[in-house]
């Protein structure tokens, strides 16, 4: 009887002892919750307050604003000082141009007015220019001064010397046979002729005559203060100069400078002071083609008692001198 009072007893102590338990584990557990759920909410609140003092910081520190790349305002800080430097750039350009514009000062001083046709180093009272002759080939000048000779002494005449000589041009031509110094069929020249189209309907004529000189004479008619037609001239002179070399490969091509003319031929006619001009265009044109440039300026105005009066045209005493002068200088012989 007393072993079995003693067992429910302790099984009553046991289940107290349990419910004891029991509550001091739900007990302490409901406090561990509450105080993890505080300090998560207290973390929650620090992070968020700490992420936007770190926005505030960031879009005030310029250390950290430059790299953004896409901000309009970091954007514009770079074009502006690419933009600077371009704007100083031309600052200095001029400076690098002066030279250049210079020279044109210069080339007027040493042929103060051949580029405008008046003029330039050629005594008051004519007009022209006052350049070189060009050559492209080889003159015998041992040859050539004996045929002067011959000329002078009168043993050969000029129709001699001419027979295979063309002259083709205008009225400055037309002297070589109104002066009896070639014979006939050796000019194609015409009073008053234009390059356009007197040259150009006479290339296979030329080209078919087959001579050994070839000595041309256009502008005197065509001259222009106005550029656009001294532009038209050269161009159709080069045209018809380049078909006359492809169909006469052996022939010694000349072109003749227009001569000076006295202040009478300009008080006349005020185009006629655009000579200087047109021997210039002239003679870089024979110096690009590669063909015979004669000027004989300074002999001209040596004689100027030998013009006729409309200070245009010669007499035939200064087309003999012409004659000996092209002999020698241009290798006529």
């Amino acid at each position: 009887m007393g072993r079995t009072k003693l067992i429910p007893a302790l099984i009553v102590s046991a289940v107290i002892l349990a419910l004891l338990i029991v509550t001091t584990v739900v007990t302490n557990s409901n406090k561990g919750n509450k105080t993890n759920t505080s300090e998560g909410e207290s973390y929650l609140v620090a992070l968020e307050s700490q992420d936007s003092k770190k926005v505030e910081n960031n879009l005030r520190n310029p250390e950290t604003t430059k790299p953004e790349t896409t901000d309009p305002q970091t954007e514009e800080t770079p074009t502006d000082k690419e933009t600077e430097a371009p704007t100083k750039a031309p600052e200095t350009k001029p400076e690098e141009t002066e030279a250049p514009t210079k020279e044109p000062e210069t080339r007027p001083a040493a042929k103060p007015d051949n580029n405008s046709g008046s003029q330039g180093s050629l005594p008051a009272g004519f007009y022209g220019s006052n350049q070189s002759c060009y050559l492209p080939y080889d003159v015998d000048s041992n040859k050539a001064s004996a045929v002067v000779d011959k000329l002078t002494a009168g043993t050969i005449s000029t129709k001699e010397v001419f027979k295979d000589t063309l002259f083709v041009g205008d009225s400055i031509m037309t002297g070589f046979s109104d002066f009896e110094l070639a014979n006939k069929g050796n000019v194609i020249a015409t009073v008053g002729a234009f390059l356009k189209p007197h040259l150009e309907n006479n290339l296979d004529t030329v080209i078919n005559y087959n001579p050994k000189y070839l000595v041309l004479h256009y502008g005197l008619n065509e001259m222009s203060e106005d550029g656009q037609i001294m532009d038209a001239f050269i161009n159709n002179y080069t045209a018809d100069i380049k078909k006359l070399k492809a169909g006469l490969p052996s022939t010694k091509i000349i072109v003749c400078g227009l001569m000076p003319v006295k202040q009478t031929a300009v008080d006349a006619q005020k185009r006629l002071k655009m000579v200087g001009k047109y021997n210039e265009r002239i003679r870089a044109m024979c110096v690009e083609l590669g063909v015979a440039y004669s000027e004989d300026s300074q002999l001209f105005v040596d004689n100027g008692d030998l013009y006729t009066k409309d200070g245009i045209h010669v007499q035939r005493p200064l087309y003999v001198k012409w004659i000996n002068y092209l002999v020698k200088e241009m290798g006529i012989y």
